[in-house]
């Protein structure tokens, strides 16, 4: 018996998004940024802070992984959505905060407008350093799991795998 040869995997099966936006330049995003780019040239990620969402950091965004705390999350979707016209398609929101009411208040914002939303629960280990906390990004875990059930976790989970995230999803 043969034994069957093996294709390269190609980057856009990896990369099924290669534009993304991060809000939120503490700890955590620039974690995120990094870990996303360590060993992957072909995806682009910005990060910015909350106050600096532009129509222009916005245009060919496919995902926008929200880096922000809890109770900002309503007012970070509503500066999105205010931002992105209504005829384009709405890039997948990334809502990593750990707490309770973070979904409510993303669905809350975005209203009528059909908005794809994956639930990430972050999972690290971290150390206080004076009064600066440190990620362990060795340690990191991401759990996903989709809003809606008709949105493709996969194309969100893959690339945050490629990058060598420890990923659980769930999608029940």
């Amino acid at each position: 018996m043969q034994k069957k040869e093996e294709k390269p995997i190609s980057i856009e099966v990896l990369n099924p998004f290669k534009n993304v936006l991060i809000i939120g330049t503490g700890a955590i995003g620039s974690l995120f940024k990094a870990e996303l780019t360590k060993n992957n040239k072909q995806i682009e990620v910005t990060l910015v802070s909350h106050g600096d969402i532009t129509e222009e950091l916005l245009v060919g965004v496919e995902v926008i992984i929200l880096a922000t705390p809890n109770q900002t999350v309503k007012e970070m979707v509503t500066s999105v959505l205010e931002k992105i016209p209504e005829d384009v398609t709405m890039p997948t929101i990334v809502l990593i905060q750990n707490g309770v009411g973070v979904v409510e208040q993303a669905l809350d914002a975005s209203k009528d407008r059909k908005l794809p939303i994956v639930r990430g629960s972050v999972f690290t280990q971290v150390t206080k350093t004076g009064e600066e906390l440190e990620y362990n990004a060795k340690k990191l875990r991401i759990a996903l799991s989709p809003v809606a059930m008709n949105q493709n976790l996969d194309r969100v989970n893959t690339p945050f795998s490629a990058a060598k995230f420890k990923t659980e999803t769930y999608e029940n």
